[in-house]
């Protein structure tokens, strides 16, 4: 059953995108002829019942997808307002700001908190395990909108994670709980750079997924580092870049059809993150950009048919070739 949060929301989303799109038409599943707010063409569609998304048609030259929770953030930073806390439910601001994040609030614990800021009580999602006390600010306009108390040397486990044999590593509490909610078991540890090393069993693999920013991969190679002297099994797995995991949830790239084939995406991104020179690179990014694979086998062709150099060049030295233009 959907949450109410997202009944409410979708309905208004949706007379949003027919009232502001004059060529924009409901037919079946869909609402088509959108316009797109990356390239301006009135050729993207969102599905009409979860328009989440706005996904661009034109694959070739745009492609892009829009959420629009970013489109129409008044609906998404008045849950105080439109969902106030009752007697009968007092957490009931804290239940539709997650239900917003695509989380189904019967999976964990949290409650409703209350935080101040420049004078002003925020209302806050409380998450509290082994001692520490996770908030989330609600409706904050502010850049950090998390608050903990000490946590050195502890981390966020999810419930499935006691008995597993490969473990996500993530930094956020909200990244866990939605991994856990596709069926894989995750720790947080709660700060990029932060090490709980109590965290680490023998006899698991771990999988390091941290965010795929500059922070996130410097944390990446810090881990790397360590899980190597300790003879720890790991690989790496990076949502895409300005993503996190809770994103690949709401825009619907983590729903059983499509779970497979971003877990891989991911993946990639993880071994393009674990190579240390430009040839590696090249090799491992050619696998999944089909583009560059068709440069390099046109290159390879090209420079072989002509034989511009005294000795006829190997498939390795054309390669390095192509890198040096590719990436420099």
């Amino acid at each position: 059953m959907m949450a109410e949060f997202w009944i409410d929301t979708h309905q208004e989303i949706k007379r949003r995108l027919l009232d502001e799109n004059p060529k924009a038409r409901e037919v079946g599943e869909k609402i088509n002829h959108i316009n797109c707010p990356s390239c301006g063409k009135p050729d993207a569609y969102a599905y009409a019942n979860e328009p989440n998304v706005i996904i661009c048609h034109r694959m070739n030259q745009c492609g892009e997808k829009t959420l629009t929770r970013h489109l129409y953030e008044d609906l998404f930073n008045t849950f105080e307002e439109r969902f106030t806390a009752t007697e009968t439910n007092p957490r009931a601001t804290a239940e539709a700001f997650l239900q917003s994040r695509g989380l189904d609030t019967t999976r964990f614990n949290f409650t409703q908190g209350q935080v101040s800021e420049n004078g002003k009580a925020y209302p806050t999602v409380k998450i509290e395990f082994e001692g520490v006390s996770f908030q989330r600010l609600i409706d904050y306009q502010g850049s950090n909108k998390n608050r903990l108390t000490a946590f050195k040397g502890t981390y966020f486990a999810t419930k499935s994670v006691n008995q597993a044999k490969q473990v996500f590593l993530v930094e956020g509490v909200f990244d866990a709980l939605v991994l856990e909610q596709i069926g894989i078991p995750a720790i947080a540890n709660l700060s990029s750079m932060h090490n709980p090393e109590s965290c680490f069993k023998e006899g698991v693999s771990y999988v390091l997924a941290l965010d795929n920013d500059s922070a996130g991969l410097k944390a990446v190679r810090k881990f790397r580092v360590y899980l190597d002297s300790k003879n720890i099994s790991y690989s790496v797995s990076l949502p895409p870049k300005g993503k996190d995991w809770n994103d690949l949830l709401i825009n619907g790239d983590l729903a059983e059809e499509k779970k497979a084939d971003t877990l891989e995406l991911c993946k990639w991104r993880g071994c393009l993150a674990m190579v240390s020179n430009a040839l590696d690179y090249f090799k491992v990014y050619c696998k999944k950009s089909r583009t560059v694979t068709l440069f390099l086998n046109i290159t390879i062709r090209l420079i072989k048919a002509h034989s511009i150099m005294m000795k006829k060049p190997t498939n390795e030295q054309i390669i390095k070739y192509c890198v040096y233009w590719l990436v420099r």
